[in-house]
């Protein structure tokens, strides 16, 4: 057995080969259950044995031949979502700032939505996109076009 991947107390354990436990966030399991054939594991006396009577969940392992084994089905569906997308979409982004979607595409394709990128016919503006500053001087039409 070259790891098994456990739920002990809400934590991910990574319990090595080699005697070593590791406390994993949901990206890191996510790179040793997706990306196993890359990642290197450290080489020593295999001591797995040692990890027979460690409580917890057993999720995932991954024998020493190679092969990844799911033992917990649900955590596998957790673990292939996706983490928090990082971009709203027009409707999204017209909604947490008040505006008409209509107004949000015009300023996307003007690139005057910084980090705003076209998909086909979808706009993605990142999360964390200010929405710009209008460019009529000494007027107020902020509120013109509010929804």
């Amino acid at each position: 057995m070259k790891y098994k991947l456990m739920k002990y107390n809400g934590e991910l354990h990574l319990l090595l080969s080699v005697g070593d436990i590791k406390i994993l966030s949901m990206d890191e399991a996510r790179r040793y259950v997706f990306d196993f054939d890359s990642v290197e594991l450290p080489v020593g006396p295999d001591m797995a044995h040692i990890f027979d009577d460690y409580e917890g969940e057993l999720l995932i392992s991954l024998g020493d031949d190679g092969d990844l084994t799911v033992h917990n089905s649900q955590f596998l569906r957790e673990l292939a979502k996706p983490s928090e997308f990082p971009y709203f979409t027009v409707p999204e982004y017209a909604a947490a700032h008040d505006k008409k979607g209509s107004i949000i595409r015009r300023l996307c394709g003007e690139g005057r939505i910084e980090g705003a990128v076209q998909v086909g016919a979808t706009w993605l503006i990142p999360k964390n996109a200010v929405y710009p500053d209008d460019r009529r001087a000494g007027r107020d039409m902020s509120k013109r076009y509010q929804k």
